[in-house]
């Protein structure tokens, strides 16, 4: 998501993270960055201001479906204003991804938001869900989403977004498919009713070379009845360039819900 920032906060609240980290950490991530470049990669940044060298010496990684993934941790990062502690995030015995929304050690709310450190490209992206997304808090905001790679140009398929979410409107529909292309305001953004009858949904989407399809489906796998069914085919086609897929699970505006909750994601299947 355009961190959803813009489309409902007017603007993004990342900051750069430099000014958390002593000098010797500063010099070694440095380091880090300098050997980045020599092996000839592109700064993979959370941020405007950072890179894939800095988040990957100041945050633990998970194996989870077969991948490993960075683990947000800190405060001052979008979408916001939330914090963001590794403590939401884990893995169980049965390799099951749990995002939680809970109070820290200071008693304040935090979030939970990993990033794969392998970039993906076109192909067909699918999330295993397991919850009752259809009663999670109007503050609660669920992403399953790609990001573009620090550096890269924008184009029409720049950011693709699942987003299950109310916005802190009770009365909203949950769920949303939406394209970014770079700018202030979603390129193409369409929502859908979430009425579930059980815990388990899937949502995926297909980038191809010229579309890209949605679909929110009960039950686990690519073959169940049909919650939302969407395509788009952007002007010009769509971008190309591999990028790296988040999942989060925060407070719209960083408002306060009645209670924590939680989020069991039981795998993440890509397929070119």
């Amino acid at each position: 998501m355009r961190r959803s920032l813009r489309k409902h906060d007017g603007g993004c609240t990342h900051r750069c993270a430099w000014q958390t980290f002593d000098v010797r950490r500063a010099l070694g991530l440095l380091f880090l960055a300098f050997l980045g470049c020599l092996l000839g990669c592109d700064a993979d940044a959370e941020t405007e201001h950072g890179s894939q060298a800095v988040e990957l010496a100041a945050a633990r990684t998970i194996r989870f479906s077969g991948h490993d993934w960075i683990v947000k941790d800190g405060d001052g990062f979008g979408p916001g204003p939330n914090r963001w502690r590794a403590d939401n995030v884990f893995v169980d015995d049965a390799g099951a991804l749990h995002l939680r929304v809970a109070r820290d050690a200071s008693g304040r709310w935090s979030c939970a938001e990993i990033r794969s450190v392998e970039p993906f490209g076109w192909g067909t992206y699918r999330f295993d869900v397991e919850g009752r997304l259809d009663e999670l808090p109007p503050q609660a905001v669920l992403g399953l989403f790609n990001y573009p790679r620090w550096g890269t140009p924008p184009d029409a398929t720049s950011e693709i977004d699942v987003e299950i979410a109310q916005w802190g409107d009770p009365n909203a529909d949950r769920g949303s498919f939406t394209l970014w292309g770079g700018g202030a305001e979603p390129l193409w953004s369409e929502r859908f009713p979430l009425t579930l009858y059980g815990t388990h949904t899937s949502h995926a989407f297909e980038w191809r070379s010229d579309v890209v399809r949605f679909a929110s489906r009960h039950g686990h796998g690519a073959n169940g009845v049909p919650i939302a069914l969407r395509e788009h085919r952007p002007v010009g086609g769509a971008g190309e360039d591999p990028r790296p897929v988040h999942l989060n699970l925060w407070l719209f505006r960083g408002e306060e819900p009645p209670s924590g909750f939680e989020v069991v994601v039981r795998r993440f299947v890509y397929a070119p």
